[in-house]
């Protein structure tokens, strides 16, 4: 039993049931809390709702997006935009995902490239594709150079930005994973950047954390010139506030059973 209890690690499991608390706390409270929103068509989560209600609040301009990596297209979070006459531009570096896109939205107004993203050719890839400069949403979801694919993009500036972060680092945490045109997902927590990198960077380029959503998955941003009043606590710190804890079980297998988050609330009972 000591084992089982070492391997578990206590203090993170009482850390996730501190930040559940913190959660529940936030959607009773803050009535600008995107969470509250969520809601899912087409994206892997709960990103088409939360995306509708950032566009409620700033209303929309170029009616003009641009997602990374779509890969098989059904859990898309710009294919509900799509399929509401949104202007779009996917790259896609995977060949055959690619045909099968380019078939499927023939009958749209369709700008589609196959390429392979990196730092160098973010830009060009933008301007070859004509790329409005106030593009109204960028999905960047590449799985590992998301960090610095963002800080590359130097000649366009998105009005909102969803991007996912590495969950696994707790909202003071800073780190980066560092560029690798090589690298690839290999199913461990080693990708992307921790919040509170992104909020530093994002900082940087003039943008606000505006939410996360509640499936510890992706971070919402706005640029800092448009946040005004619509949203919740906008400051540079509030990656401490928009945190979302990660709802994956103590042995890291990729979806909690009820019996480890049963376990994670008893001991926080004990712990704190």
């Amino acid at each position: 039993m000591k084992e089982l209890f070492k391997y578990l690690n206590l203090s993170k499991l009482c850390k996730a049931s501190y930040f559940e608390k913190k959660e529940k706390l936030r959607l009773l409270q803050d009535e600008k809390l995107l969470q509250k929103f969520e809601g899912k068509i087409y994206s892997q989560n709960w990103e088409d709702w939360i995306i509708a209600e950032i566009f409620n609040r700033i209303w929309t301009e170029s009616k003009y997006f641009v997602e990374f990596w779509i890969q098989d297209w059904t859990e898309c979070c710009t294919r509900n935009l799509l399929e509401n006459w949104w202007e779009w531009l996917w790259i896609e570096a995977d060949k055959s995902s690619y045909d099968y896109a380019k078939n499927k939205f023939k009958d749209f107004k369709i700008s589609l490239l196959n390429e392979f993203i990196t730092k160098d050719n973010i830009n060009d890839l933008f301007n070859q594709a004509w790329v409005p400069e106030n593009l109204d949403l960028l999905v960047i979801d590449i799985d590992w150079n998301d960090y610095w694919i963002w800080n590359e993009i130097t000649d366009f500036k998105p009005r909102v930005v969803c991007m996912e972060y590495n969950w696994s680092f707790w909202p003071n945490k800073s780190w980066v994973m560092p560029y690798d045109e090589m690298h690839s997902w290999d199913w461990s927590n080693y990708f992307w950047a921790s919040l509170r990198s992104y909020v530093e960077l994002w900082a940087k380029k003039w943008y606000s954390l505006v939410s996360c959503d509640s499936q510890w998955l992706n971070a919402f941003f706005v640029r800092s010139d448009i946040v005004k009043d619509c949203f919740s606590n906008i400051f540079n710190d509030n990656y401490k506030y928009h945190y979302s804890y990660p709802k994956y079980n103590p042995f890291f297998i990729w979806h909690p059973k009820p019996i480890f988050m049963k376990l994670i609330r008893f001991l926080n009972r004990l712990w704190i």
